[in-house]
């Protein structure tokens, strides 16, 4: 059951539904909103509709520093997961961001394995919260917003937790601590990340990293490429589906003017009708190959493009707006493999921070490192062991229950 208001959650989702599916004796339902539908299971399962907020009301409330999901939506979230769980009556379902099932799962009597950060998970040992591009950032500059959030962030979990907790109390269910607790909420957790960047307290064997997934589009490879690759180093370039729309001109005129060669990918944007000689602008592109032919990535810092340049080994420079990518790019520059800039920092220091990336070798080194470590994990393998053991203990437990009531 997932939540799509960015590409990453069906992206990442229908790669381990799709491997799971190819087992045998498991019968998968993808429940989903189909607004991705080019990254969804095609074959191997049942698909279901999911409703989702647009990405545009999501990416709206981050930037404003709203809380995401209110009393009403929620309530039909509920709704709509219990009649679904319902229909389907499921062993176990896999929730990606669908904030709702800390809610409707418990009520539906069904265990939840929760697809997630590990920034968000309460046994992480990060303290450090970087005030995200919220209204009082513009207005008091990044260095008093980050003391003011510092201080009234209890506060602000607490209201950004309060409408899922006034539901799970209207529902009869003990209150939530907090939005972490809302995001990482399950009897189960996987997580997404590679363990070396995200430190964590000692985790219980329901909790497991299964490492990142990643999903790329496949395309024919651009003939036009390997021009430029062999006297130019490669920038790809892509803000996702929820980096902020006015920062692309921005980066198309500063790199225009650099020694390099860029690939854009627009990834559903409108696409600009002419690019300079050095930029090539397309919608989508196949990231894992270009990634691979890179010499680095410049980003949102959100997880679909991170876990390809992670897979490739080629250092980011992030440009994130919203808390999570903060937390993720904030892991990826503390280990030495990218930068992190700010949307109001892009035009004074994107060419500097390129330069750095392109040629200080320590920042290469670092993502290879990363790269190896990646290799492994096998996410898919790690993930489906994961489910095995969940199905394989309910199986043993009601054998027990069924000899219990027969003695």
């Amino acid at each position: 059951m997932v939540e799509a208001v960015t590409l990453a959650h069906p992206a990442r989702s229908g790669v381990l539904a799709s491997a799971l599916s190819k087992s045998p004796g498991v019968e998968v339902f993808f429940a989903c909103d189909d607004r991705y539908e080019f990254c969804l299971p095609k074959t191997g399962m049942t698909r279901l509709p999911l409703s989702s907020i647009s990405t545009r009301e999501f990416l709206d409330s981050l930037a404003a520093g709203r809380t995401v999901y209110g009393e009403r939506q929620l309530q039909a979230y509920i709704e709509q997961d219990m009649a679904l769980i319902s229909q389907v009556k499921p062993d176990l379902i896999v929730g990606d961001f669908r904030v709702s099932l800390a809610v409707s799962a418990p009520k539906s009597g069904v265990p939840v394995l929760n697809l997630t950060n590990a920034h968000w998970s309460d046994y992480s040992l990060n303290q450090d919260y970087p005030v995200p591009d919220l209204p009082i950032t513009r207005l008091f500059g990044v260095k008093l917003a980050q003391w003011l959030f510092d201080r009234f962030r209890p506060l602000f979990f607490y209201l950004n937790a309060r409408p899922l907790n006034r539901m799970r109390k209207k529902f009869g269910l003990p209150k939530l601590q907090g939005p972490k607790e809302g995001y990482s909420f399950g009897d189960l957790v996987a997580y997404l990340d590679l363990p070396s960047l995200e430190p964590m307290a000692a985790l219980p064997s329901t909790h497991r990293f299964i490492g990142p997934v990643w999903w790329s589009p496949k395309f024919a490879p651009d003939p036009a490429l390997s021009d430029f690759q062999r006297n130019k180093p490669l920038l790809y370039i892509t803000l996702g589906s929820s980096g902020a729309d006015d920062l692309m001109p921005q980066l198309i005129e500063i790199v225009r003017t650099m020694p390099v060669f860029a690939l854009i990918a627009m990834a559903g944007r409108p696409c600009p009708e002419s690019a300079p000689p050095n930029i090539k602008i397309i919608d989508f592109a196949d990231g894992d190959w270009v990634a691979k032919n890179a010499n680095a990535v410049v980003c949102n810092g959100g997880n679909a493009t991170l876990n390809q340049a992670l897979a490739a080994g080629v250092p980011v420079v992030g440009i994130p707006i919203n808390m999570d990518q903060f937390l993720t790019m904030a892991a990826i520059t503390k280990a030495g493999a990218g930068i992190t800039l700010r949307g109001s920092e892009v035009k004074p220091k994107l060419r500097d921070s390129l330069n750095a990336i392109l040629h200080d070798p320590r920042y290469a080194r670092q993502a290879q490192a990363l790269q190896q470590e990646l290799r492994g994990l096998d996410s898919k393998r790690l993930f489906f062991e994961f489910v095995q053991d969940i199905l394989t203990q309910q199986i043993s437990n009601a054998l027990e229950q069924d000899h219990g009531d027969k003695t």
